[in-house]
């Protein structure tokens, strides 16, 4: 499976009210205390394993195509990031970050131009999709990857972001009926950081 969110960086975008810009960004406490737990999960899914810290590249000008990758000294941020799985063997990656308005964009802007750059990248078939109309802007595509078996594997992958906020989501696994419940994720992601006092505010 290509761990999109993991190896570069599937869906949601984030509603919060502004604090005072002197008030600065969030920190990882306050990140990790933002996603969701094992009982505010979909029903059927479980957590399995966060928070963890990721630093990631923010694709700046890019794509997260193959041959597009991150220069060694370019941007980054720190993505708080968990994972969920069902009994089915679907499973789910979820991160907030707070890298600031402009690199939030950069993000969905990255995911939007993916599938168009390269519809064919390592053996996967890149289709985009139009996610939850969730946020300030929201992008994401399909990762379809034929196995040796015959069969193919599927992968959600989204990124929204909203103020100064980006929420990473990429589901693995599953069938149509496992995909329908990307909304119910981001729905309820987008509704735990929407109750969440001013400490969301300008990076």
């Amino acid at each position: 499976m290509r761990t999109i969110i993991l190896a570069v960086t599937a869906a949601v975008a984030v509603v919060v009210p502004g604090a005072p810009a002197s008030a600065g960004p969030p920190t990882l406490t306050a990140l990790r205390a933002a996603l969701l737990t094992g009982a505010e999960a979909p029903t059927g899914y479980r957590l399995v394993e966060g928070p963890q810290n990721v630093p990631l590249p923010i694709p700046r000008n890019r794509t997260l195509c193959s041959d597009d990758p991150s220069p060694d000294d370019g941007p980054e941020t720190t993505v708080v990031m968990e994972s969920f799985e069902e009994d089915g063997g679907t499973s789910v990656l979820l991160g907030l970050a707070a890298p600031g308005g402009f690199n939030a964009r950069a993000f969905v802007t990255a995911m939007e131009a993916t599938p168009v750059r390269c519809p064919k990248d390592g053996g996967s078939t890149l289709t985009p999709l139009t996610p939850p109309a969730l946020g300030d802007a929201a992008a994401g595509f399909r990762d379809v990857r034929p196995s040796v078996y015959g069969t193919s594997s599927e992968s959600t992958v989204v990124a929204v972001a909203d103020g100064d906020l980006v929420v990473l989501f990429e589901m693995s696994g599953g069938d149509e009926s496992d995909r329908a419940e990307v909304t119910a994720f981001l729905t309820a992601t987008v509704r735990k950081l929407d109750r969440i006092p001013d400490q969301f505010s300008a990076a």
